[in-house]
């Protein structure tokens, strides 16, 4: 405070008198003091806090991301080299014709846990003692009521008149008309499985339900596939799955022959129309795993994953600034053609940890180890029905599945990581078996159909450019949706789309009106204090970001999402279950119309009308801020009003420990909208007493639950169960429950279907039909699965 300016009578300035520092004038000052501290302190932490915070909030990486495609194979593989932080490269798939020689195991029968029930066992005793030995009674009286699979073959050809039926479901699928692969399919008359401890392809007959019978048993294992999924179209069966070899090129003279193990996807098309002999079109093979499957409008769609294949070379010096020099394919190698477009699923294939691959090395051991990338467009090869066997199969070379100048890529998007190759292969009459394939450099396990695009998404969780000269900064938790066309069994890549944080599945994307919706989670849930938050993106057909809903559920993480024309429904967690109801009627201006805080969680929703959702996933309670799971449990939403969604009735089955794979594995949910009928399997367990005083914990149930879902709410009708009386008695009897877990996975529901007023369940071993009805009694059950003993 400085004391005014004291003025003469002749107006010159003089001194001012020191101040008089009274108490008044000391509390005053001192109190500007504090303030003018404590506002500067304030601005310094709230410039801070608004750093930190804007560092959590959901960011769109700012980098320009182009669509090419890369120029010579010698690119390709620098580009990989780099991103594998390799010293050098080498062209795999640049060695010439390689012949590709089957695992003998994929021959083998798998050993299932009622094997030594129906084989002789070598090790009978300790393998019967880890699965509960002996052969099961009520199993047997199966096998000699229905006899083998193939024993019905006669009766069961497309000759035979028989009636069908329209009134059935089929696979549960995510978009209606994109038919998603499965392990199970119907036509209304006969059903087609995978068994899941046999190599076979089993046709039976269920409709007339009094006909229902075993057909054929085709054996698969002759073509080496390990079969996961299919998809019918009327008489073209197309079965995807796995197959695994040594790929070996033509040794020189004096030279070793180069040689790696390869893992492939396997495709098959199948003409089914003699369900008694069902005959094989067409096999093809690509290097690397099939990701998923749909049929849309008689084309089937297989997304494959390849992995490039590292190798460690172990250098004769010891020196390890010493590097060899690989020299980069020639300008006719580029570009050498593919035989024939095609494609299928697989597995990844094996080596170093996380590499996707091992090769022999001519490279003496040393002191010293270089990791090389072994880049290589994926292989291919296609096969006639008389090569597909194993013996002539190997006569058959792998070619690139195309040309390195189609390679397409998102510059900037990061170091590559693989490849993803959408395989398209038409099942009509006129075009059985053409196939279109296109291959892009990215990864992607992700993936959601329309009925138009193909979306494959990965999220990129620890995004770092290091490997960049110079770097960049890290851009947090993203995800990239690569985006095909589907061109009516052309497909090609069409955009790339990114949005912050991570997907759950593919229920967290979504196609509408030409706009594609996706819901992430963004931050950190168990951090401490929590950073997570939730939103929803929508964006054009052109890849343009035109809307969105962000900040949901702080501190929380999505466990499931559903959209449904306008709406969209997303589930968060952590304490308690926010169901928040979404309005995107208007892309540009999605809105939260409403939200609904409960107990527990839903993994799956389901929607039963327009103004109904179906939840299925687990109770929990708070012990003293502690959440634990309790057990499953069904809710049914009532969203009449989107601004006031309420749960309109809940059961909750069983206790901690009780789960139904319906919750994770959508294909093993049923609801039939015209019946309102619902059913999912099941595993009940149960808290007991045991006769020393503890407590402990036991299945008491492990089947299929049946509801019937009126305007009233959700009825029980009733329990089926494929479990022989001495399987339940065992599980009873021992507190090893996983030793008898084993024992009883033969005989575990894990597919309902619904046809002409009956449920129709299926296990490992039985396929079982029941009246829809109080009790669902059963009309008629068999066994169309039994294991095949010793080697093929």
């Amino acid at each position: 405070f400085s004391p005014p300016s004291v003025v003469s009578a002749a107006g010159e300035k003089v001194a001012p008198a020191p101040p008089t520092w009274t108490f008044g004038r000391i509390l005053i000052a001192a109190l500007v003091g504090v303030a003018v501290v404590a506002l500067v302190v304030g601005l310094a932490v709230g410039l801070s806090l608004n750093t930190a915070a804007s560092s959590l909030q959901p960011g769109f990486p700012k980098r320009a991301m182009t669509y090419s495609s890369y120029s010579s194979c010698e690119e390709a593989a620098a580009d990989f080299a780099l991103g594998a932080e390799a010293s050098t490269w080498e062209d795999s798939s640049d060695a010439g014709p390689r012949a590709l020689h089957p695992e003998t195991s994929y021959r083998l029968p798998v050993q299932s846990p009622d094997y030594c029930s129906h084989c002789t066992c070598s090790d009978s005793e300790q393998y019967n003692w880890f699965y509960g030995g002996g052969a099961q009674p009520e199993m047997m009286a199966m096998e000699s009521d229905a006899g083998a699979p193939g024993a019905a073959a006669a009766k069961g050809s497309s000759a035979d008149a028989s009636s069908s039926t329209d009134d059935y479901s089929g696979t549960n699928n995510q978009v209606e008309g994109a038919d998603e692969g499965d392990i199970v399919k119907t036509d209304g008359e006969f059903i087609f499985i995978l068994p899941a401890y046999e190599l076979q392809l089993v046709i039976a007959r269920v409709y007339p339900f009094d006909q229902a019978a075993p057909i054929s048993a085709t054996d698969l294992r002759p073509y080496r596939i390990r079969p996961t999924e299919m998809l019918l179209d009327g008489d073209n069966l197309v079965i995807i799955g796995a197959s695994s070899g040594t790929l070996r090129s033509s040794a020189s003279a004096g030279q070793e022959s180069d040689e790696r193990y390869l893992q492939t996807a396997v495709i098959q098309v199948w003409n089914v129309a003699n369900k008694a002999a069902p005959v094989l079109i067409k096999q093809v093979e690509v290097e690397g795993s099939a990701v998923t499957s749909r049929l849309v409008a008689r084309v089937a769609y297989v997304v494959v994953q390849t992995s490039p294949q590292m190798i460690w070379m172990y250098r004769r010096s010891g020196t390890r600034g010493a590097q060899e020099t690989h020299e980069a394919p020639d300008a006719a190698h580029q570009g050498a053609p593919a035989v024939e477009k095609k494609g299928a699923p697989g597995v990844e294939a094996k080596g170093a940890p996380g590499t996707g691959g091992s090769r022999r090395s001519s490279v003496a051991p040393g002191s010293d180890v270089d990791r090389k990338i072994s880049f290589g467009v994926p292989l291919w090869r296609s096969l006639t029905s008389a090569q597909a066997t194993t013996d002539a199969a190997r006569g058959v070379p792998m070619a690139r599945i195309c040309n390195c100048n189609s390679l397409t890529k998102v510059e900037n998007l990061g170091t590559p990581n693989g490849f993803v190759s959408v395989i398209a292969i038409h099942t009509s009459p006129e075009k059985l078996g053409e196939i279109s394939t296109a291959t892009h450099v990215g990864r992607g396990y992700n993936v959601m159909m329309s009925l138009s695009n193909i979306y494959i998404a990965q999220t990129n969780w620890n995004y770092m450019t290091t490997q960049t000269p110079g770097g960049l900064p890290t851009e947090g938790v993203w995800t990239a949706v690569l985006k095909f066309a589907m061109n009516a069994g052309t497909p090609t890549f069409a955009t790339l789309l990114t949005v912050p944080g991570s997907i759950l599945n593919q229920f967290s994307m979504d196609e509408s009106s030409g706009n594609f919706r996706i819901a992430t989670t963004y931050g950190e849930m168990w951090a401490d204090p929590p950073t997570s938050t939730s939103g929803v993106y929508i964006f054009d057909p052109s890849g343009e970001r035109i809307g969105e809903v962000t900040g949901l559920a702080k501190g929380e993480r999505i466990y499931s999402v559903r959209f449904q024309g306008d709406m969209g429904y997303v589930v968060t967690f952590r304490q308690v279950d926010p169901l928040f109801v979404l309005d995107l009627s208007d892309p540009k201006k999605p809105v939260v119309k409403g939200q609904l805080k409960i107990p527990g969680f839903s993994e799956y929703l389901h929607p039963v009308n327009r103004t109904h959702l179906l939840g299925l996933g687990k109770e929990t309670v708070d012990n003293n801020g502690r959440v634990t799971t309790k057990g499953v449990k069904v809710s049914l939403f009532d969203v009449t009003d989107p601004t006031k969604p309420k749960e309109a009735q809940v059961i909750v089955i069983g206790q901690s420990g009780s789960y139904s794979i319906a919750a994770t594995e959508h294909k093993a949910f049923l609801y039939h909208p015209s019946t309102g009928l619902l059913a999912f399997p099941i595993q009940e367990w149960e808290q007991y007493e045991k006769t020393s005083g503890a407590s402990s914990d036991r299945i008491v149930f492990d089947g299929c639950l049946v509801y019937n879902i009126t305007s009233a709410g959700m009825e029980s009708l009733g329990r089926i169960s494929h479990m022989p009386p001495s399987v339940t008695a065992a599980r009873w009897a021992s507190d090893e429950w996983w030793r008898w877990d084993n024992l009883a996975s033969p005989y575990r529901i894990t597919r309902p279907i619904y046809m002409a007023g009956h449920l129709l369940t299926l296990s490992a071993r039985t396929l079982a039909v029941h009246r829809v009805a109080a009790n669902v009694p059963e009309v008629k059950s068999f066994n169309y699965s039994l294991p095949v003993c010793g080697s093929a």
